[in-house]
């Protein structure tokens, strides 16, 4: 186990890529044991712990999402905590395998100063907490993850505030519906993909009335695209990740009809703008939160925050960590002591939380609200929304 008692101090103002540059140097150093991030110096205050996977696959979206979450937490702190007494934000860094993913949360358990986790992330990593804390006897909170699944049983101990894969399709699929587009094609980067959303994305087809295309799953990418490009497919669904969509995008060529890629929530536009360069593919991105740019206060509280800590960016992914240490913080803020049970207590009433515009309420023990917007790459390179 390797800890950085500064990491938190030195943070603010801090550039993003040098901290993820001696992330990466102290990465080679893990075998079985998850790494923990950041920790502050006050081990008797309480402690909300945050465990994110950085492999290869996923490590764009956890990189956003924890800048998120550290600028809500040093924000909170720096606003007097919660009932005056600062939150310990500790994250923990998974190499996405089995032995470490399993490691972090028997290290979660055992520890009595954590009174929650939160934001977990990213989708495979918060099914498995999700799991994990469903078959647990533990009262340790598992809120507000990045958890896209929607065939995972969430139990009691999880409390999800973010639209799903499913409500996302659904949301892009219905709006393509209402400006006449009849048929979609789908992609799948990989079988496990296919075999998580397959039969979600056939029904939601079905009830719109779309007809729907598969394209077999393919190891390249850019070789797929250039084979669909040949077609006259108006739209494709692409479901997977950042590097994997950037693959995609490199071959396709929309040519002179203007044809648009649907990406999920995943996806980090901005980052796939990037990569791309002067090369410029029209994508359509879902998005679980409002619009980075929006007018809502909780958004232009992010942005401020983000500008005070931080030298990134607004992205999506980086909202959705700011939100979820926000409803976390929110939540604790009303129960009855800084400690484990008492947190679950809280969480537990599942009662409605408006965080200045963003909402999060339950029905039945379900989320209610399940929030979906959508921004653009447009063909132009520019990210809309």
């Amino acid at each position: 186990m390797i800890f950085y008692s500064k990491m938190t101090q030195t943070l603010s103002h801090f550039s993003r890529r040098s901290f993820l540059h001696k992330i990466g140097a102290t990465c080679a150093l893990a075998v079985t044991s998850p790494i923990v991030l950041s920790q502050s110096n006050a081990p008797r205050n309480p402690m909300v712990a945050q465990v994110v996977d950085s492999s290869n696959l996923t490590q764009d979206i956890s990189k956003d999402f924890v800048v998120g979450s550290r600028a809500a937490w040093q924000e909170i702190n720096a606003s007097g905590g919660i009932r005056g007494q600062t939150i310990r934000h500790s994250v923990i860094e998974t190499d996405g395998s089995a032995a470490q993913n399993n490691a972090a949360w028997l290290q979660l358990r055992g520890d009595s100063s954590c009174i929650a986790s939160f934001g977990t992330c990213a989708d495979n990593l918060a099914s498995l907490f999700t799991q994990q804390s469903r078959s647990d006897a533990s009262e340790l909170t598992h809120a507000a993850p990045w958890l896209q699944s929607a065939s995972v049983d969430q139990g009691l101990n999880t409390f999800s505030i973010f639209s799903n894969r499913e409500q996302q399709i659904q949301h892009a699929l219905k709006s393509m519906t209402n400006v006449g587009v009849d048929n979609i094609m789908v992609v799948y980067p990989s079988q496990a993909e296919r075999s998580q959303n397959m039969q979600d994305i056939q029904r939601m087809a079905q009830s719109l009335k779309l007809a729907l295309r598969e394209m077999p799953v393919q190891g390249d990418l850019t070789n797929q695209a250039q084979q669909i490009s040949r077609t006259t497919t108006p739209l494709v669904l692409f479901v997977g990740g950042t590097p994997e969509l950037v693959q995609f995008m490199r071959g396709w060529n929309p040519g002179k009809t203007l044809r648009y890629i649907i990406a999920l929530a995943d996806v980090n536009l901005q980052t796939a703008q990037q990569m791309m360069g002067n090369r410029h593919v029209p994508v359509i991105g879902t998005q679980a939160v409002p619009m980075v740019s929006g007018s809502l206060p909780i958004v232009r509280r992010y942005r401020q925050a983000l500008a005070k800590y931080y030298d990134e960016p607004p992205t999506a992914l980086s909202l959705a960590g700011y939100l979820s240490a926000r409803y976390t913080a929110a939540v604790l803020q009303g129960a009855r002591s800084m400690s484990r049970s008492a947190a679950f207590e809280a969480f537990s009433r599942r009662q409605t939380i408006d965080m200045e515009g963003f909402r999060v309420s339950y029905d039945k023990g379900k989320l209610q609200n399940a929030y979906v917007t959508q921004s653009m790459l447009s063909a132009e390179g520019r990210v809309i929304g």
